[in-house]
C-alpha cells in the first residue's frame, strides 16, 4: 500500500471556526480524521485530480488544534516513480513543516524532482517512523515531490548444521539452517529434500504451513523476514545399506557452508566415504 499519515497543528486566530476544509488527493482513500473536538467529517466528490475534506467540530475553537488525517492507497510496491501525494490549504496564511519518506526493506527511495521542499537530516525530523528514508522541509503550501524507487538486489547466506543419529538401520536426522538476508526481505524457504525421506517435520519463526513437491520444500511465511534467521528441518532416513549425508540443501542462496555430524549409541564404523571436493573430513574436536 502507499500510505499518508499527517499531523496537522492548526493555529486559529481572532475568531473561531465551527469547520475547516482543506484539499488532498482523489486517488486516495480516507481513513480517518481524528482529534481534539472533532465531531465529524465530510469527503466532497473529487474535482480535477484533488479532493476537498471538510472537518465539522463539535463546538466553535480557537487556539491551537492537532489533527490526525490518515490515507490510504493500494496500490504495491515496485520500481519507478512515486508521485508523493499532498494536501493543500485554501485561506491559511503560513504554512510550513516537515516531510519523511519510509520504504519497506528491500527498497530505495531517493528524490527524483522536489520544488518547495528542502532536504534534511533524517535525525532532524520530529517525528521519525520505522525504515525512514527521506527527510524534508516544507517551505511553501506548494509543494511537489517526485521519489525515484529501485529495489535492492536480494542476498541470502546459508550456514548449516546437519545431525545424523544412527539407530538400527534409521538414520535420525536433524538440520538447522542459519539464514542471513540482506538487501530485500524473504517470503518463504525452497530447500532440496534427499531422496526416500519419512517423517518430515519443519519448525521455525512466522511458518504458516509446509509442503513437499517433487523432492522440493516448500515454507512460507506469515511476514517476510531481514536479517538473521533459524529453521529447523527433521526426517528419518534408511541407513541400513549405505547412508547419503548432506542431501538436504537450501535453494536460492548465494552462499551455503556449515558441518556434518554422525552419532550413534551403538558401534558404527563409518567407511567408504565418498563426496566432492567441497565435503572435507574433520576430527570431532574441531567441530565447533
Amino acid at each position: 500500500d502507499r500510505v499518508l499519515r499527517a499531523d496537522l497543528e492548526l493555529e486559529i486566530r481572532e475568531a473561531g471556526i465551527r469547520e475547516w476544509e482543506f484539499v488532498g488527493p482523489s486517488n486516495y482513500s480516507v481513513v480517518s480524521v481524528t482529534g481534539a473536538d472533532v465531531s465529524d467529517y465530510v469527503v466532497i466528490d473529487p474535482e480535477k485530480g484533488v479532493r476537498r475534506l471538510k472537518v465539522i467540530f463539535d463546538k466553535e475553537v480557537s487556539g491551537r488544534r492537532l489533527l490526525k488525517v490518515h490515507l490510504e492507497r493500494n496500490e504495491p510496491a515496485k520500481e519507478g516513480v512515486w508521485t508523493l501525494p499532498s494536501f493543500s490549504y485554501p485561506g491559511s496564511m503560513v504554512v510550513g513543516g516537515e516531510l519523511g519518506v519510509s520504504a519497506n526493506p528491500g527498497f530505495r527511495v531517493s528524490p527524483s524532482k522536489i520544488e518547495g521542499l528542502a532536504e534534511m537530516p533524517l535525525a532532524r525530523l520530529l517525528k521519525r517512523g520505522p525504515n525512514l528514508q527521506q527527510a524534508f522541509r516544507i517551505r511553501s503550501g506548494k509543494w511537489s515531490g517526485e521519489m525515484k524507487i529501485a529495489a535492492l538486489s536480494q542476498n541470502v547466506q546459508a550456514d548449516c548444521y546437519h545431525f545424523y543419529s544412527l539407530q538400527g538401520e534409521t538414520a535420525y536426522v536433524s538440520v538447522l539452517l542459519n539464514y542471513f538476508v540482506t538487501g530485500a526481505p524473504v517470503s518463504a524457504w525452497e530447500l532440496v529434500l534427499p531422496k526416500g525421506i519419512e517423517h518430515l517435520g519443519v519448525d521455525g519463526r512466522d511458518i504458516r504451513d509446509f509442503r513437499s513437491n517433487n523432492g522440493v520444500l516448500a515454507v512460507p511465511l506469515h511476514r517476510s523476514v531481514m536479517g538473521a534467521y533459524q529453521l529447523l528441518v527433521t526426517y528419518e532416513q534408511d541407513a541400513s545399506e549405505a547412508l547419503s549425508l548432506g542431501g538436504l540443501t537450501a535453494k536460492g542462496v548465494q552462499a551455503e557452508r556449515g558441518f556434518i555430524q554422525v552419532v550413534s549409541p551403538e558401534q558404527v564404523e563409518l567407511f567408504g566415504i565418498t563426496g566432492e571436493e567441497k565435503v572435507q573430513q574433520l576430527d570431532p574436536l574441531e567441530l565447533p
